[in-house]
């Protein structure tokens, strides 16, 4: 029987709209940020797998006493750099996904002990400093932007979330292979081809929300 053998996979900086996979995921740091909020801290267990969820919600600091007019231009200037966009959004998401695994090696077979899977992600939104300069009206579609700047992240985490659970079901369902090296390729196949369909699955996200809100305009 051999000892545990863990496997981290770590990958550059991937962006696909308003979300980036990065491993680690806390790479933003936009000018004036703010200590990271818990969002999600989950564990659950599938089988021999267990599943960790990790998700902060990381506020960066914009000027209100323009009104609406010169919070545009603040976001403008401190949103989130996506660096492979090569640009700046209002809201970001940056995640990552690793596993580990122990396995069981026996005469002509090797069987998974166990295994765990590591979901991150850190969401920057934007936070009004001086928001009691806002009048009532400007207060309201500022709000409503934000909750659907917010809406629009979560959608990346939840395809985030649903890849993990898919992996581990995907991991329950390997079973034993004559090697170890067998098992542990099996393994990276499994995990690599998840990496690629959650990239897809927030390309196709983002393309059918057009990126998340449309900053608000007066009448």
């Amino acid at each position: 029987m051999r000892p545990w053998l863990i496997v981290a996979l770590i990958y550059a900086a991937l962006t696909v709209g308003c979300s980036t996979l990065a491993a680690p995921p806390a790479l933003v740091q936009p000018p004036r940020s703010l200590p990271l909020q818990t969002v999600i801290a989950n564990s659950y267990t599938n089988g021999i797998v267990r599943v960790d969820e990790n998700v902060w919600l990381k506020p960066y600091g914009v000027g209100a006493q323009g009104g609406l007019q010169d919070i545009r231009k603040e976001l403008d200037r401190l949103g989130p750099i996506s660096d492979v966009a090569n640009r700046r959004f209002d809201g970001l998401t940056t995640w990552g996904l690793r596993w580990g695994f122990a396995y069981d090696d026996t005469a002509g077979s090797c069987s998974l002990r166990s295994a765990t899977i590591e979901i991150e992600a850190v969401i920057t939104l934007p936070q009004l400093e001086d928001a009691e300069t806002l009048s009532a009206e400007e207060s309201g579609l500022w709000q409503t932007y934000v909750q659907q700047l917010r809406a629009h992240e979560d959608g990346h985490v939840n395809i985030y979330r649903a890849g993990a659970q898919e992996l581990s079901n995907e991991i329950v369902a390997l079973g034993a292979m004559a090697g170890c090296d067998e098992l542990r390729q099996a393994l990276n196949v499994l995990g690599n081809a998840k990496i690629e369909r959650i990239r897809q699955a927030d390309l196709n996200y983002d393309a059918e929300t057009g990126h998340g809100a449309v900053f608000p305009r007066q009448e």
